[in-house]
């Protein structure tokens, strides 16, 4: 059976007393509701979660949003039920998730400091390439402090060679690096590796 770019099946329904765990499906009354209410919170993610994003780059405290509707569980008709677990399929991998720990990968994916709004993008193979690159990302993927100080080292060398060529040279063509600093980082990364 393969795995669409999000498939929820059920892992397990909770034991009952004196019984097994049992693999079957629940049964059709609640099977239609949960499903598509936690799918619905997905793609929810995928569409409202930059509306959360921490984008001050400056803010190191911890980010109080205001509340987007769309991102709320309760308005899919889902609870934080620790007890049901799914098989999802997120950023090209299946994992088996709660509820609790599914809305804490969806904030990590969509909601963190680097954001995705890709209501723009036509092409469901790009939007889904998009969606697996966000929710592929792993903490370790994450810039640590030690990055960011190179990044900043290296950003403000850039400057100062721009200064330099404007002070010494001031009739010859020059290029700035004016809203293409990420460049620098990009041409760096590509050099090392």
């Amino acid at each position: 059976m393969a795995l669409s770019t999000l498939e929820l099946l059920p892992v397990a329904q909770p034991a009952p007393v004196g019984g097994e765990t049992s693999l079957a499906a629940p049964d059709k009354t609640g099977y239609p509701d949960l499903f598509s209410g936690a799918e619905a919170l997905v793609e929810a993610y995928r569409l409202h979660g930059y509306c959360q994003a921490s984008i001050n780059p400056l803010d190191r405290s911890p980010h109080e949003s205001p509340l987007v509707a769309e991102l709320d569980p309760r308005a899919y008709g889902l609870a934080f039920d620790e007890s049901a677990s799914y098989l999802i399929h997120l950023g090209g991998a299946a994992r088996t998730l709660t509820l609790p720990e599914l809305i804490g990968h969806l904030r990590a994916s969509y909601c963190g400091s680097i954001s995705l709004e890709s209501a723009h993008v036509r092409a469901t193979a790009q939007r889904q390439w998009l969606y697996a690159q966000m929710e592929g990302r792993t903490a370790s993927s994450k810039s640590t402090v030690r990055d960011s100080l190179n990044i900043f080292a290296k950003l403000a060398a850039a400057e100062g060679f721009e200064h330099f060529q404007r002070a010494h040279y001031p009739r010859h063509k020059q290029f700035s690096l004016e809203g293409s600093e990420s460049l620098v980082v990009l041409l760096k990364t590509v050099v090392e590796k």
